[in-house]
Formats: C-alpha cells, sequence, structure tokens
C-alpha cells in the first residue's frame, strides 16, 4: 500500500532542492565577490570582478533551468 503513495511527482528526484540551493548559494557567492572587488578596487580587482561577473552567467542559466525543470511536473 505504501509503495503506492508518490511523495514526489514523476520525474522528481529527491536530490533536486539541494542542488538548486547550492546553484543559488554559489550564485551569491559570486556575485557578492565580484561587488567586493568592485568596491575595494586594487590593480588587479578588475580583472577578477570580470571573472566573476563572467563565473555567474552560467550559475544564474543553471538556476532557471533547476527552476523550469522542477515546475515542468506541475504544469502537466
Amino acid at each position: 500500500m505504501i509503495s503506492t503513495i508518490r511523495l514526489e511527482p514523476q520525474g522528481y528526484h529527491s536530490a533536486a532542492p539541494a542542488v538548486l540551493g547550492l546553484v543559488v548559494v554559489a550564485l551569491v557567492v559570486v556575485l557578492t565577490g565580484a561587488e567586493l572587488c568592485r568596491a575595494y578596487g586594487s590593480p588587479g580587482a578588475e580583472g577578477w570582478r570580470r571573472r566573476l561577473q563572467a563565473a555567474a552567467v552560467p550559475l544564474l542559466l543553471y538556476s532557471i533551468v533547476l527552476v523550469a525543470a522542477r515546475l515542468a511536473p506541475i504544469v502537466r
């Protein structure tokens, strides 16, 4: 009887909330680092700020994809 009860939607992996949380935390850390480089600029800080901003783009895209993947079973 218990095996017939679905606690998660079909196609939903139980690790999805943890992965989404880690991606969002990584995005916040990268953007915070970029702002700190801007605020406390040194001669090499501009290069690091550009690198951190470039690293934020894939993290933002990953978070959008993960949210869409979590919402897909609900929309169906």
